[in-house]
């Protein structure tokens, strides 16, 4: 069983989390972090379908690779999704990881980021192309604390949520996956919430996903 602190009960967590899903998956502003088409389209739920293709594009050294490999392998288990692993220049790319050499960047016309996601067009739900860019932040030095946080992006968590220690939220300082974080992928590509489902009509299953968990 799940429990988020020792005085909560199960009712409690659940409606937490459910909460939490609600803000990530469904509620990001039309400026959230970056992510372009995907934010402009209908709200509804956003997720890929096997395989996807992977590769790290620029800065792809051998310790980029293997930390990209690393929670993306991770994340791909939660979620049931199918990686096929390229190497840079190859065709049908559909997810590109950027080390760049750049410090920051401009997003959302006038906001300064270290890292940040983009995702292609979804109208259907279906995710097609998306790419994360990592900051240098010295000499062979990259800002992977982002990493993780961009990868979810990526995968469908369109804005952030601080109800949970997450991964997703930039108010908690945690750089990688958590147990909720864990929960929220599952729930998200649980075969019983297909891609572009409304929000309206996804949150009841979501709650008996969550439900079936922490009952565990």
């Amino acid at each position: 069983m799940v429990v988020l602190a020792a005085c909560q009960s199960n009712q409690e967590v659940e409606d937490r989390l459910v909460a939490a899903f609600g803000e990530t998956m469904f509620d990001a502003g039309a400026t959230a972090h970056g992510q372009g088409d995907l934010l402009s389209q209908s709200g509804n739920l956003a997720k890929w379908e096997s395989p996807v293709t992977v590769a790290v594009v620029e800065g792809d050294t051998p310790e980029n690779v293997a930390a990209t490999m690393e929670i993306l392998s991770e994340l791909a288990g939660l979620g049931g999704l199918e990686l096929e692993w390229a190497k840079r220049g190859a065709d049908g790319i559909k997810l590109e990881i950027h080390f760049s050499d750049k410090r920051e960047f401009v997003i959302n016309g006038n906001q300064l980021t270290t890292c940040y996601a983009r995702t292609g067009d979804a109208l259907d739900g279906r995710l097609n192309t998306a790419g994360i860019y990592i900051g240098v932040a010295g000499e062979g030095e990259w800002r992977t604390n982002c990493l993780t946080h961009e990868l979810l992006h990526a995968l469908g968590w369109r804005g952030h949520t601080h109800r949970i220690r997450s991964a997703i939220s930039y108010a908690h300082g945690e750089s990688e996956l958590t147990k909720w974080d864990r929960l929220m992928m599952r729930a998200l590509y649980d075969p019983r919430l297909p891609p572009g489902i409304s929000k309206a009509d996804a949150i009841p299953v979501v709650r008996a996903i969550f439900r079936e968990m922490i009952e565990q």
